[in-house]
Order: structure tokens, then sequence, then C-alpha cells
């Protein structure tokens, strides 16, 4: 399997957006959290195992030498 970097960005995202939102909920019953909790701690261990996948897609950034600039003014 192979994933970009941007794809795993999206779908950890979408995790936090879960995790959240289940924050977020007054009055959650007891079964309804337990629930939640154990299938965020599956996703988590899934994505775990999905990061391994990601292939370098992103060009390496060239290294930018601002030694010689200076900044007048302000």
């Amino acid at each position: 399997m192979k994933l970009s970097r941007e794809s795993y960005r999206k779908m950890n995202k979408g995790y936090n957006a879960i995790f959240d939102g289940l924050q977020e909920i007054e009055d959650i019953s007891p079964e309804i959290s337990m629930a939640m909790n154990q299938a965020l701690n599956i996703l988590d261990a899934c994505l775990d195992e999905v990061k391994k996948c990601i292939v370098d897609d992103e060009p390496p950034k060239p290294e930018v030498n601002t030694s010689g600039f200076s900044v007048i003014g302000g």
C-alpha cells in the first residue's frame, strides 16, 4: 500500500474532528461514550499502520541561504 502525505493528513484531520466533536457532546450515555472511545482507539491504531505506508511525494525543499540579506527600516 502506498499513501501520500497529504492523504494521511486528511485522514488524521478527520480523526481529530471526530475526537473534538465527541468532547462537545453533553449528557452522552456511558454506552455511547465507551463505544466511541473503542472506535477511536481502533481508528488510531489503523492510522498508525497507514502512516507507515506514506511515500515521500513532496519534493525536497531547497535550502535558502539568507545570511547575505538584511532588513532595512521597519
